[in-house]
């Protein structure tokens, strides 16, 4: 799947940048036969979900309001506890976290999982990948293993965003791509 060049933009937009930064590298490891695996991404979802049932349960429930007063500060007391759950774990796990893939038995990349972390502070033009290479210990089977692995490697590239866009505000996708090939190649051979 080739990379669009998609429509211009402004360059100074630094999260729109990021963004389209960001889906580019993406569709390349896509490309490259990594799997992305989705699951703790869904297990948050799950989480949104369940507290915005508990919201709707206590705000639609058949009772009216005095007679309902502990339900509701139990409804309060999960809904809190579910959005504190859930924004420790955006913050603090995936904080930069743009991909990580599931290192199966088969394919082109056996055996290998790696977490790729994409970050572009604000009002900057800078923009750093740094890629991990996971390896499973013997005897893993935990369900989150890929989240929860210490990284055996770690190659960290820090590129101007002038590198991949044009003047004129379009993304340049060979530029991107060697720059993302050369880095997995090197973290293979290391």
């Amino acid at each position: 799947m080739a990379i669009e060049p998609g429509p211009a933009m402004q360059v100074f937009d630094t999260q729109r940048v990021h963004a389209r930064l960001d889906s580019a590298i993406g569709t390349i490891l896509k490309d490259q036969g990594f799997v992305e695996d989705f699951r703790l991404p869904l297990i948050r979802q799950l989480l949104g979900v369940c507290a915005i049932g508990i919201a709707t349960f206590s705000h639609f429930y058949f009772q009216a309001h005095p007679e309902y007063r502990l339900g509701l500060i139990a409804s309060i007391i999960a809904y809190w506890i579910l959005s504190g759950i859930m924004q420790y774990w955006t913050y603090f796990y995936d904080g930069d976290v743009l991909f990580v893939s599931k290192g199966g038995p088969h394919g082109r990349n056996k055996g290998i999982a790696i977490k790729v972390d994409s970050i572009m502070p604000r009002f900057t033009s800078v923009h750093t990948l740094k890629v991990h290479l996971l390896e499973r210990p013997e005897g893993q089977t935990s369900f989150l293993w890929p989240y929860r692995a210490k990284p055996v490697k770690t190659l960290t590239v820090s590129r101007s965003i002038c590198r991949y866009f044009s003047r004129d505000g379009l993304l340049y996708p060979p530029q991107l791509e060697t720059d993302v090939r050369k880095i997995l190649s090197d973290l293979k051979t290391q």
